[in-house]
């Protein structure tokens, strides 16, 4: 699953976003022009975040950034999750 967050438009407000996936795949695109702060989550298999990546069992990786307008919250419990921009 893909799924493409780029064209964003600036926000007003901040706003959470939390993604799951039983099984398979799933990609993120963010957008390029503004801060966010991003926790992924893969159970099993792979998590990809901007560059980063960890594989296994029980991976998990985070970009902090405090006062981000967007929070994004990913979880694939068995597969990759990745995120990019």
């Amino acid at each position: 699953m893909v799924v493409d967050l780029s064209d964003v438009a600036a926000l007003a407000d901040d706003r959470s976003v939390e993604i799951s996936l039983a099984i398979g795949e799933l990609i993120v695109i963010v957008p390029r022009d503004f801060d966010v702060e991003i926790h992924a989550r893969a159970g099993i298999g792979e998590a990809i975040v901007l560059g980063q990546r960890a594989s296994g069992i029980g991976n998990e990786l985070e970009v902090d950034a405090p006062g981000a307008p967007l929070t994004l919250d990913v979880d694939v419990a068995l597969g990759k999750v990745e995120v990019r921009r």
